[in-house]
């Protein structure tokens, strides 16, 4: 029996046995005789209770599971063992199916934490502080992130370094003890704030992000397992802004003098401001002006005073930084709409992915072929948060405004043709390289996947058009002009037609060469910058109805949800031929002969086509159009009154605004 009561001589034996992973040992206290040599191991002895049944697992399991198993237990094995047997059960594996584990990150009901939020509401008072709680738990045992083994208590001293001439060269964990079955990302968001200072963040953090997902990726790959199956990027970053307040909390528990007190402010500003953090905001610093090297000083969010619109809350955002001098970064954020309707609309109809997506990937796409036409359509995207938020340069502060109605219309149908010759170019530089023909729908087709499916009794998006062409149709009867028994025969006989018509045409064409689209596009959708009352330049927003079908969707949006019907046959001619012939330029000045991608003859002949479903469009349209800033109001502050007019019937509503 050893000295030590609590490690016998079977201890040693085991210990060795492992060390040297072979059988082939003669223990002499801690001396081994292994391959006729004595050898000494040193080891570090750690006395628990009793083992957790967890541990046995960890070392036991896990190896009969994973091919090649490595004893370093890091999240990646966890998440390799639960794939693994899924496979091999044929039914979903998690870990918390079989074993007892943690899923909490920090108890924030103790009193030490409740009073540590309790200091830092701007509103001081108890039913703030149980909604704050009651928020954190939530957010803590939410099940939209995928789970693994963390290990809980990432301070300082439970990370240990080899070192190669005082450079680290390797790390291990120790100390398992508050291990959790929690999302991975906190244990990443434990290792850069228990461990690193602010400034070291605004340089360091969203890069410290992607590159653990990197290295993430080429873990799982050793088991091949894909990353975007089981933790994409977005999927991370929706993460860490779900934990990041409870890591904060941990942090500022944690924390000592100057360091804790940075951390609480920090811990205040995302308690006061849940929408945003200070992370954010160094990312958005950093895309406007390319550079991490400047002094924050601070942000504010703040809603906008105006109701806000039916697919999306919105809110203002300032920044304070100092580089040469103080600056300030005006912003504007779009985010989810908090009513149930909006957002099941948005979330039915992908509106948020598309939208990123145009931003995130195609803009990027397009500049890396040079095609930089694309950035004159649109505003500036600083940030975003896949089906959460994005952030905008703050257009109005440039004096950009929508207008009621479009006049004169050369700037919006020119910008209109460097949209669409955009993405014409980007298809014919593809093209070429793959010696094929390329379109985008090919490889990005589940972007384009409509917002609107017939005949759906569930989706959000048939829900609410449906009472939209019912309304229209529903609408002649408060005419008694239109009674006429020729009208109402035509209207009977062409209603399940058109009705059909408005689904069809509006998805990518057998006849037609379809192209990126904006989908949506009505005069609330085109801000155009004045000089006093001088139209100078325009842009495109919100494209959350992102399309790829015939261009002249969008050109007949201009024609017919932006003007009044005079000017529409008065205009259109021009119009038509102004649109074909900037068109023409834009691919030219790319190289590219606009006879060869869209011969004038299929262009004329796709406005006919669309035609029908853009007149009946229009006619919606006009109900919007003819509401009131307190219709407005009422329809979007009220959630039963909402769902009777989006998705029910809105026959009363229309016969009000006739009268």
């Amino acid at each position: 029996m050893s000295e030590f009561e609590c490690f016998t001589m079977q201890d040693c034996d085991a210990v060795a046995r492992k060390c040297l992973n072979t059988d082939n040992v003669q223990t002499l206290n801690i001396t081994v005789n292994h391959d006729c040599e004595v050898k000494t191991l040193n080891v570090f002895a750690k006395c628990t209770p009793n083992e957790p049944k967890i541990n046995r697992i960890l070392f036991d399991d896990f190896k009969k599971t994973i091919p090649k198993f490595d004893p370093k237990i890091t999240p990646k094995e966890v998440l390799a063992y639960e794939e693994i047997k899924t496979k091999q059960l044929g039914q979903i594996y998690r870990l918390d199916e079989e074993h007892k584990v943690i899923h909490s990150v920090v108890d924030v009901e103790k009193k030490v934490a409740t009073d540590l939020i309790s200091a830092f509401l701007e509103d001081k008072n108890q039913d703030d502080l149980f909604k704050v709680v009651e928020d954190l738990n939530e957010r803590q045992l939410s099940k939209k992130f995928r789970r693994t083994l963390c290990h809980g208590n990432l301070i300082r001293e439970n990370i240990m370094f080899k070192c190669d001439q005082k450079v680290p060269s390797e790390s291990r964990l120790i100390n398992f003890r508050s291990k959790q079955y929690s999302p991975p990302m906190c244990d990443v968001l434990q290792v850069i704030f228990f461990n690193t200072k602010e400034d070291f963040r605004q340089h360091y953090f969203h890069s410290l992000l992607a590159h653990y997902h990197e290295c993430l990726k080429d873990e799982l790959e050793k088991y091949c397992l894909d990353i975007d199956h089981i933790l994409s990027f977005e999927d991370l970053k929706l993460g860490v802004h779900n934990f990041l307040p409870l890591v904060k909390l941990q942090a500022a528990l944690h924390q000592q003098n100057c360091q804790k007190d940075m951390t609480l402010r920090e811990l205040k500003e995302l308690l006061n401001c849940p929408l945003l953090s200070k992370e954010d905001c160094f990312t958005i610093v950093q895309n406007k002006f390319q550079t991490t090297n400047y002094e924050f000083l601070s942000f504010k969010v703040t809603p906008l005073d105006e109701v806000n619109g039916f697919l999306g809350d919105y809110y203002k955002l300032q920044i304070k930084i100092r580089r040469q001098k103080e600056e300030i970064i005006n912003c504007f954020i779009k985010c989810m709409p908090k009513g149930t309707a909006s957002k099941k609309i948005v979330q039915d109809g992908n509106g948020f992915m598309k939208e990123s997506f145009l931003y995130e990937t195609l803009a990027q796409k397009f500049c890396e072929e040079g095609i930089d036409t694309i950035d004159e359509c649109l505003p500036a995207c600083y940030f975003q948060r896949q089906e959460d938020l994005m952030v905008f340069e703050d257009m109005s502060l440039l004096n950009y405004r929508s207008l009621s109605a479009l006049k004169p219309f050369d700037l919006v149908v020119r910008k209109l043709a460097k949209f669409h010759g955009s993405a014409f170019v980007y298809e014919e530089r593809v093209s070429e390289k793959l010696g094929r023909p390329y379109r985008l729908n090919e490889e990005y087709g589940r972007y384009f996947k409509e917002s609107i499916i017939l005949e759906s009794d569930t989706h959000s998006g048939a829900r609410l058009i449906a009472p939209g062409v019912r309304g229209v149709f529903d609408a002649t009867s408060l005419y008694p002009e239109l009674q006429t028994e020729t009208n109402q025969e035509n209207l009977k006989k062409h209603r399940s037609k058109l009705t059909e018509l408005f689904y069809s045409v509006i998805t990518a064409s057998d006849r037609f060469r379809n192209v990126l689209t904006h989908g949506d596009l009505w005069s609330s959708n085109i801000l155009v910058q004045l000089d006093e009352d001088k139209p100078l330049v325009c842009r495109f927003i919100d494209f959350q109805l992102l399309r790829y079908c015939p261009p002249s969707h969008d050109l007949l949006s201009l024609l017919h949800l932006t003007t009044d019907r005079t000017t529409t046959l008065q205009q259109e001619e021009t119009i038509k031929h102004l649109h074909y012939d900037e068109l023409s330029q834009v691919l030219k000045s790319h190289n590219c002969d606009i006879s060869k991608i869209y011969p004038y003859d299929e262009f004329v002949g796709a406005i006919d086509y669309m035609r029908p479903e853009m007149v009946l469009q229009a006619a919606m349209y006009t109900m919007f159009n003819m509401c009131t800033p307190e219709d407005i109001a009422s329809l979007l502050t009220d959630e039963e009154t909402c769902n009777r007019f989006f998705f029910e019937d809105r026959i009363d509503f229309l016969a009000r605004m006739c009268q």
